[in-house]
């Protein structure tokens, strides 16, 4: 297989600028500032973005891409990736998700590794066994010494002294139902009898245990009070019409990369916002962003704020490489999607091909699928004569591009100056705006 960094040789050739300051004028990026010094050393925008892949700042090679790739290869890359994640997620499915289970108590599951290893420690019971026949030393020391004391108390005085212990030992047994050196005695007994892993206190009928029950169950109800609350004002969507939306956002989107126009941007707008939050949605407004009006059909013109489409696709790439399930990690999806980003920058990856097919990519199945990866390319093959037919392709194909593009722009060009001298006559009138170049 050809070497990994290969393609460090070969030139971006979407590109819209060659210098760094001009895609920070021009597109309004904003140069980190760690990459200060890297920029003002590597000021040309494609050793730029090769230095940073070489340094592995994948993450940040994105972010310029997303910067200054032309506006319809920018939606291109988005499409691409988003494939890539549906085709990972078929793989490896991303977990279904309840609100119910929001801070739902779990019990903790304590690893192997990390319990108690029960043995008996020869020593230990040695130890053990050495206090206890200590304690039992003084006990019979203390009781010798009472003995002695009595002996020597005066006949009235120890009468008075056995009278109030009586009367005390009386007392507590009544309270408790033994006297209290029978209950001593007996609770030394059961600690010296007690297992080491049974506890000592009673779980079931403890005040303290029976208080955290109560704390549990009034917790619980506060946390399904909640969920409920949560559903009435954000109802569960249906699955079936999240897929729907989904499918409908890529349609859009796909449609607009094959002809970026009025009808295509506005449909991506209002399909777009009916799912924003999935990265479906959120391409299709990358998409509308892209178009630079942000009134399609109208005979209004409002462009679209610099850097805007650059921005969300920024955002879909994040979101794109922290979703659930699949079968990368957050790094290294972000590393494929600069691969993806290199490909189209490339001119080896792009929409022409499958528009052979009639079928879009996202629509495809069984071996067909589209992945967002281009094949065929030169970093993917150990022969060299298919390099060279890949390199004679893509020469063929930039041509075209080149010839169609100067067509569109002619026609561009008519369309707007048209629409300059009619808008004077009737104000009314709604004119074609592009800014798009195949």
């Amino acid at each position: 297989m050809a070497d990994k960094l290969d393609w460090l040789n070969d030139h971006l050739i979407l590109l819209k600028h060659r210098n760094v300051q001009d895609v920070v004028f021009e597109e309004n990026y904003k140069v980190p500032f760690a990459l200060k010094e890297l920029a003002y050393q590597k000021s040309d925008a494609e050793s730029f973005v090769k230095q940073l892949a070489t340094d592995n700042k994948y993450k940040e090679a994105n972010d310029f891409l997303a910067y200054n790739l032309h506006q319809r290869a920018l939606t291109w890359w988005g499409y691409c990736c988003v494939l890539s994640m549906i085709e990972e997620q078929k793989i490896n499915p991303a977990p279904i998700e309840d609100i119910a289970d929001i801070a739902k108590p779990r019990e903790f599951d304590i690893p192997d590794f990390a319990k108690e290893v029960e043995k008996k420690d020869p020593e230990v019971e040695a130890k053990i066994n050495e206090m206890l026949e200590e304690l039992n030393k003084r006990k019979s020391n203390l009781e010798a010494i009472e003995k002695d004391l009595r002996s020597q108390l005066p006949k009235d005085v120890l009468d008075d002294f056995n009278e109030a212990q009586g009367i005390f030992q009386n007392i507590f047994k009544e309270q408790v139902g033994m006297t209290f050196d029978d209950f001593f005695n007996s609770t030394l007994q059961k600690l010296m009898d007690a297992p080491i892993d049974e506890p000592l206190v009673d779980t079931v009928n403890s005040p303290i245990y029976k208080e955290e029950r109560k704390l549990d169950e009034k917790l619980e109800k506060i946390r399904q009070d909640t969920i409920q609350t949560i559903k009435t004002a954000l109802p569960d969507p249906d699955p079936k019409e999240v897929a729907m939306l989904k499918a409908n956002a890529l349609d859009a989107a796909y449609n607009y990369i094959v002809a970026p126009d009025d009808h295509n941007a506005k449909v991506c707008l209002d399909v777009g916002n009916t799912c924003p939050d999935k990265p479906e949605g959120l391409l299709a407004l990358v998409c509308f962003w892209s178009f630079g009006n942000l009134m399609p059909e109208s005979n209004q013109l409002a462009k679209t704020p610099v850097g805007l489409a650059s921005n969300g696709m920024s955002g879909l790439l994040t979101m794109l490489s922290l979703q659930k399930g699949g079968t990368r990690n957050n790094k290294e999806r972000i590393e494929h999607y600069f691969d993806i980003g290199k490909e189209i920058a490339l001119g080896l990856n792009n929409w022409a091909e499958h528009l052979v097919n009639r079928i879009p990519p996202h629509r495809m199945q069984g071996s067909d699928v589209f992945n967002g990866m281009a094949q065929n390319t030169q970093w993917e093959h150990d022969s060299t004569r298919e390099t060279v037919n890949v390199r004679k392709e893509v020469l063929v194909h930039n041509e075209t591009l080149s010839k169609v593009n100067k067509i569109f722009e002619r026609m561009n060009n008519a369309a707007l100056k048209e629409a300059d001298e009619t808008e004077n006559k009737d104000e009314n009138k709604v004119h074609t705006f592009s800014r798009f170049k195949i």
